[in-house]
């Protein structure tokens, strides 16, 4: 990244030339959240979801985003330009800004607004996966963060329950599994899980502790537009381990099948490759056509 040119509030530099203050609370105390975003073929993947998250997270902690829709949509577009990117891995991370030592957030500062991108892969039918292999997956003692101590519609800065979550699993592991406190499996640490059996398509109910994900949602669209609604329910380890095809949703992996989970293999199925199909398809209309 660091050739890159980045974008600091609405400012386009390189990435070795940018800076953030020491006092601001998003390096303090992480006081601040993000969304991950694809660019195919130059425009933005999903935007209005993705903007309208950003917009609850920062209502939620009552985080002054003092940039407007048109504003923001026009920096990345700047920050693309200036980086020569129409296909793209996309972040953009607000923290509260400077406010001073105090935890007890003040409420008169304005939010630092902080966008970054890397070169991808071109998407859809011609394009490439983000990924070189499937997915092997170990369920980790680390639980996800309940939703009753952060609320789980955030995406924080600070990724510590992931980063735990990593640093527990074994080394083969490309993401680990996280359980709620009841002992069902509630997302990987940057994805959320689906598995296929007899009985269809499962996923975890977005009223556990776990991050609704804008590519979960397209995929249970995709899913029921198929004829294979999604049954949203709680999956234990061992209903997981006997599932026929188990895969991950996330905004840079799209749909990554998976072949292990702990000691279980799987092989990617049908259900699996059919949605594959369908969501490029979906990135061949949105973009290329």
């Amino acid at each position: 990244m660091a050739d890159l040119q980045v974008c600091v509030d609405g400012q386009i530099c390189p990435a070795a030339e940018a800076t953030v203050p020491v006092a601001d609370r998003g390096f303090m105390y992480g006081d601040g959240i993000f969304e991950t975003l694809r660019v195919y073929g130059g425009r933005v993947f999903a935007w209005e979801r993705h903007r309208q998250r950003l917009r609850r997270g920062c209502e939620l902690l009552r985080i002054d985003l003092a940039v407007d829709d048109d504003t923001l949509a026009d920096w990345i577009d700047a920050l693309l330009t200036a980086n020569g990117l129409r296909e793209a891995y996309l972040k953009i991370m607000v923290s509260r800004g400077v406010t001073g030592g105090r935890l007890r957030p003040s409420h008169d500062a304005t939010g630092t607004v902080v966008i970054v991108c890397e070169p991808m892969a071109r998407g859809g039918h011609a394009g490439a996966p983000s990924w070189e292999t499937p997915a092997s997956c170990a369920i980790v003692e680390t639980q996800r963060t309940p939703d009753a101590a952060i609320p789980s519609r955030l995406k924080p800065l600070a990724y510590l329950n992931g980063i735990i979550a990593h640093l527990e699993a074994p080394a083969w592991t490309d993401e680990p599994l996280m359980q709620d406190g009841a002992g069902h499996i509630a997302e990987g640490a940057v994805s959320n899980l689906f598995m296929v059996d007899e009985e269809g398509l499962h996923t975890p109910p977005v009223d556990g502790d776990l991050l609704a994900g804008v590519t979960r949602a397209v995929v249970c669209e995709l899913g029921a537009a198929e004829g294979l609604p999604v049954t949203q329910e709680p999956i234990n380890r061992d209903r997981l381990y006997g599932a026929d095809e188990v895969f991950l949703t996330n905004t840079t992996w799209e749909i990554r099948p998976v072949d292990r989970v702990d000691a279980v293999r799987y092989d990617p199925g049908p259900v699996t490759a059919l949605l594959q199909h369908r969501y490029d398809a979906e990135i061949e209309t949105f973009a290329y056509a």
